[in-house]
């Protein structure tokens, strides 16, 4: 189960409600707990104080690899993305800021091809 945590940086600060209207327009539903559309969900955590989010592999990884990945995608390389595979696990996958996230996920996705 996928983990992905995003410190935003104090220029650009986590705001629940524009995060979720963001999901809302790229078609998914969202409650107090998931991001969801029929295929699957997706949950997340958002402090706005802390400005930091937490999204995590409910039940798809399809699903939360295309809505989360396209979500760091707008964001800017003063965000921090930290990655873990499984919220329980000590070490994290990756750690690094929005742009060399994305430059990671794009040469790990072309690798298996």
């Amino acid at each position: 189960m996928l983990m992905i945590g995003i410190q935003r940086s104090d220029k650009y600060p986590a705001n629940e409600s524009e995060i979720l209207s963001y999901f809302n327009e790229i078609g998914y539903d969202c409650d107090d707990d998931f991001i969801f559309n029929k295929v699957g969900k997706i949950g997340y955590l958002i402090m706005d104080e802390a400005n930091y989010i937490v999204f995590r592999e409910e039940n798809h990884v399809g699903v939360f690899t295309d809505s989360v990945i396209t979500y760091i995608r707008t964001l800017t390389e003063f965000d921090t993305i930290t990655v873990k595979e499984n919220e329980d696990d000590a070490d994290f996958v990756f750690i690094g800021n929005a742009a060399e996230f994305i430059t990671y996920w794009d040469e790990m996705g072309e690798g298996e091809e």
